[in-house]
């Protein structure tokens, strides 16, 4: 073999390919098999219970009159006024169609942008979330995310449907809202960043620049206070579950619908007592507390920032690998981290909902507005140079291995703090040996 074909047959055998597409492949499995079971629900081979999270949050509607989150319930229960129907169905529904539609758009840019995608099934990214119906509304919410940074772009780029693109940018934001108002904080404040550095340009004083950024974004912030004034109490919870009595006499679950599901029991609760529950089940655990549970959750988060603003440092071999702007990448990312701050804290536990918010909106955001050059602050853009300069001069950071091992072995946890027993399902080497090892045990029977 002369050293042509050496050198060939080494590139074929490329080991680094090699692990990236057996990593990609296992987590793959397990979106799969959630499908594999959405569509037994569909076809009425398995069924989920009304009580859950994941079916429940979906039943809060305007029955009581206007709360939080009921736009789509509202929807839901005035079909089932004209055609009664199962409900859990119409719901596996949009969660299926919602993650066949933003699947398709985060290949259309991971393609476009030439980013690897072997961080797409992961924890980081989709593997909670994509045909789970833990997800929840995660999917609809990020379609509309994407296009309200699109509509919001246009804006500036395009004069003569201004005013229309004005009247589409409002519409899909407060939809955004009345959907999930936690949406808010990885939607919007870097938008108005983006409009205050913009005006920044045209010579505008401070003062004029916020005063005008503020009256361009009055309706989404009204929108906002409104949800937040009207989040509901345990009376509006009883109203709202007994509105759905007809559905489930129809098509009884296994489950006693005597009691009211959590997603819309929710709504009762107690500001004070959820801001110390969230913050505790998300850094300490639930079942049992432990402080140590911190120092991984700041890993997560670290591993998360380093995995997407090294994104293309993998090449699946799919496509060609393009060069990212890692500072402007680093900007965005740290934009959003801050702007989510209070999800990553008192308003959530789900991390493996929150940190693909964070890193799915700050991807979405570098694709649509990397043409327009934005200037951020100096401060900002001197903590990522420093930062990605670091990882650049650092022999393990910038490691193509160290990349592998992070997507394969960091414990990105569903919900609450990694290790808790709460923990319904985790995304890392845990599961990645019990798949392995459940492999091997099927093989061998």
């Amino acid at each position: 073999m002369n050293d042509s074909n050496m050198k060939n047959y080494f590139k074929i055998l490329n080991c680094e390919r090699l692990v990236a597409w057996f990593i990609f492949l296992l987590f793959t499995k397990f979106i799969l098999d959630r499908l594999r079971f959405c569509c037994s629900i569909i076809l009425g081979r398995s069924t989920i219970d009304y009580n859950t999270f994941d079916i429940s949050d979906w039943l809060i509607n305007y029955e009581s009159g206007f709360i939080r989150r009921g736009f789509v319930g509202q929807i839901l229960w005035n079909i089932e006024q004209l055609h009664l129907y199962d409900i859990r169905i119409a719901i596996t529904i949009i969660c299926v169609v919602t993650s066949f539609a933003i699947l398709f758009l985060a290949y259309r840019i991971f393609k476009e942008e030439g980013w690897a995608i072997i961080i797409i099934p992961t924890g980081f990214l989709f593997g909670f979330t994509i045909f789970g119906l833990g997800g929840r509304r995660d999917m609809l919410s990020l379609l509309l995310t994407y296009y309200i940074f699109w509509s919001f772009k246009n804006i500036f780029g395009n004069t003569e449907k201004k005013s229309l693109l004005w009247v589409i940018f409002y519409s899909i934001s407060i939809l955004q809202i009345l959907i999930h108002e936690a949406s808010f904080f990885y939607t919007f404040p870097i938008l108005i960043l983006f409009l205050f550095l913009k005006h920044k340009e045209t010579q505008l004083s401070f003062r004029q620049s916020c005063t005008t950024g503020i009256l361009q974004f009055m309706p989404i912030i009204i929108a906002m206070a409104i949800v937040c004034i009207f989040k509901g109490n345990q009376e509006t919870a009883n109203i709202i579950w007994n509105s759905w009595n007809k559905i489930f006499t129809a098509f009884p679950g296994n489950d006693s619908t005597n009691t009211i599901g959590a997603g819309v029991d929710a709504l009762s609760w107690g500001a004070q007592e959820t801001f110390i529950n969230h913050l505790k089940a998300g850094y300490i655990g639930t079942n049992s507390p432990s402080i140590m549970r911190i120092p991984i959750v700041l890993f997560n988060l670290l591993a998360a920032y380093l995995l997407v603003s090294r994104i293309n440092n993998i090449d699946m071999g799919i496509y060609k690998n393009k060069q990212m702007d890692y500072v402007v990448m680093s900007n965005i990312l740290l934009v959003q981290f801050i702007a989510m701050i209070p999800m990553f804290t008192f308003l959530s536990c789900d991390w493996g909902r929150t940190i693909p918010y964070w890193l799915l909106s700050s991807l979405f955001f570098y694709h649509i507005f990397k043409d327009e050059k934005i200037e951020f602050t100096y401060h900002l853009t001197t903590v990522s140079q420093i930062i990605q300069n670091h990882i650049s001069h650092n022999s393990i950071l910038r490691n193509k291995y160290t990349y592998l091992l992070l997507v394969l072995l960091s414990p990105v946890p569903g919900a609450c703090a990694p290790f808790d027993s709460a923990n319904t399902f985790q995304q890392g080497f845990i599961v990645t040996l019990q798949s392995i090892l459940n492999t091997i045990i099927t093989y061998l029977h």
